[in-house]
């Protein structure tokens, strides 16, 4: 036993030697890399050890933003100036220009910021909206020699090995990716999505960047007499998490299958399909899909496609209250007209899960508010993932008049257009801008101590996309009378006593009568 002793403590103390490596082996791979997944502690760790490279992207950030400030305010001063119309057109498309040429410098987590803005011309003018299209698929290309060695990598042999054909030069490109044109065996087209490189480096030290100055500005906001109350800080992981997610184009292969089962057999809805043979994280490769883009040169819809876009509202409408799974990204890139007149999704990278229960709750929110019952409505938050059930609870009675002060003017001028248009024989719904609701209710965030779920930008971002795309084949387009009356075929055929309780709120009013003029409305919708 005695000889024994010294064998085991000199294995023991080998063993601890080895473990100690190890364990300094993983903690230095936890150093080198960084995750593929959104993880704050993680990055935060990864980049503390590069001060240098934050540093310097920081200084390029502010470069590039006071500039674009400066060209701003110039431009802005020779519009006052300048009066002929050509010559301020001219000095127009030079500043869209610029916005366009400095997003795309700034990289991928600018660039999906400036591809949303493309489809809302209530918040960027025309000329702003055609350059930012340009955001969706014509960004500059990067080697092919690069994309060989990446489908090799991924897939295990170069493409000219994989596929029958494949085109020479990529034929799209867009933030994340650039897209060749290939085929496969028995001859059907394919588009294979190669990554671009380092994109994990890059967006995670911007998100980095973006998520301590929002840190800095919640500080600010704590100060006394600052009433700023929005979590920037959540804000900016809700975006780099969802940035994350689009890395991975395996999740984008499974949204793609889970779409189909969904959506696939409605009528005017194409989902390509995905073939996972010749996929992987950063590779895939799906249907060739042959159609035009719903948006033109100018970055609007032609009114003749206005009611296949409708067609598309309608799918999201029951993406966000029906099936609670969203395409978050229709943009005008992502969506195209089949030569059989259908509409074909594509990008499937940014999806959104909604809970059954916040899908009830948005129906009856919308119920209440409708009705104008304010209170009722603001104890809708908590369900609605926005408001947790003790600030509700405290706030109740202040939160419920500041609803009313918002939002009782749009219900008040909408229930006399109703009315109008009813005695008039119409019974078309009054415009509200979406986007408009969406202003006022986070001018509350100021006052209120909003949340904001993981899929709740997300949803916004869809429908404001959508409502910004109709709206340029059809101004007087709003999105909330496309809701309105989807809400109402819930609310007449849905059995669950949650929504049977809100179609009895909405129909009777607090004295035990009937409310005819919207039992007329809802049976009309």
């Amino acid at each position: 036993m005695d000889e024994l002793l010294p064998k085991a403590a000199t294995a023991a103390a080998a063993a601890a030697v080895l473990a100690a490596y190890q364990w300094r082996g993983a903690r230095a791979a936890s150093r080198d890399a960084l995750p593929l997944q959104y993880d704050v502690d993680a990055i935060e760790r990864y980049f503390a050890l590069r001060p240098d490279a934050v540093l310097s992207r920081a200084l390029e950030l502010a470069v590039e933003g006071v500039a674009l400030a400066v060209r701003g305010a110039l431009n802005a001063v020779a519009l006052r100036l300048v009066r002929a119309p050509r010559a301020r057109a001219s000095l127009a498309n030079v500043r869209a220009t610029e916005l366009r040429e400095a997003i795309t410098r700034l990289g991928p987590a600018f660039i999906k910021l400036g591809q949303a803005l493309s489809s809302r011309p209530d918040l960027v003018d025309e000329q702003t909206m055609a350059e930012l299209s340009l955001l969706q698929d014509a960004l500059p290309f990067f080697p092919n020699g690069v994309a060989r060695a990446l489908v090799r990598e991924e897939l295990g042999a170069y493409p000219e090995r994989l596929f029958d054909e494949i085109s020479a030069e990529p034929v799209a490109a867009a933030s994340l990716g650039q897209v060749y044109k290939a085929k496969i065996g028995g001859g059907a087209s394919v588009a294979v999505k190669v990554q671009r490189p380092g994109l994990v480096d890059r967006i995670a030290l911007d998100c980095h960047i973006l998520r301590t100055v929002a840190g800095a500005l919640a500080g600010i906001a704590r100060l006394p007499g600052v009433r700023f109350r929005t979590d920037l800080v959540s804000v900016v992981d809700e975006y780099a998490s969802r940035l994350f997610e689009e890395l991975d184009y395996e999740t984008e292969a499974r949204n793609m299958r889970k779409f189909q089962r969904l959506y696939g057999h409605l009528d005017g809805i194409y989902i390509p399909q995905v073939y996972e043979e010749f996929s992987a994280r950063r590779v895939i490769t799906t249907e060739w899909i042959d159609g035009t883009k719903v948006v033109n040169e100018r970055a609007k819809v032609s009114p003749n496609d206005l009611a296949l876009l409708q067609v598309g509202i309608q799918c999201t409408l029951m993406q966000l209250l029906d099936k609670g799974f969203l395409h978050a990204d229709p943009h005008g890139g992502n969506l195209l007209k089949t030569p059989s007149g259908k509409l074909a999704y594509l990008d499937f990278g940014l999806v959104s899960d909604i809970p059954a229960s916040v899908m009830d709750t948005i129906i009856c929110a919308t119920v209440h508010l409708m009705n104008r019952a304010y209170p009722a409505l603001a104890g809708d938050f908590p369900g609605l993932a926005l408001m947790s059930a003790d600030d509700a609870q405290r706030d109740l009675p202040a939160f419920a008049a500041a609803l009313e002060e918002v939002f009782d003017p749009i219900m008040l001028d909408l229930r006399a257009k109703l009315d109008a248009a009813q005695d008039g024989g119409g019974g078309a719904f009054p415009p509200i801008p979406f986007a408009s609701i969406v202003d006022r209710l986070f001018s509350l965030a100021q006052e209120f101590n909003f949340v904001v779920p993981p899929y709740f930008l997300s949803n916004l971002r869809a429908l404001g996309e959508l409502e910004g795309l109709a709206m340029t084949a059809d101004a007087s387009f709003n999105l909330v009378g496309a809701v309105y009356p989807y809400v109402a075929r819930r609310l007449l055929t849905d059995p669950s006593p949650r929504l049977r309780r809100a179609l009895q709120e909405f129909v009777i009013d607090d004295s035990g009568l009937p409310r005819w003029d919207v039992i007329d409305t809802l049976l009309h919708d």
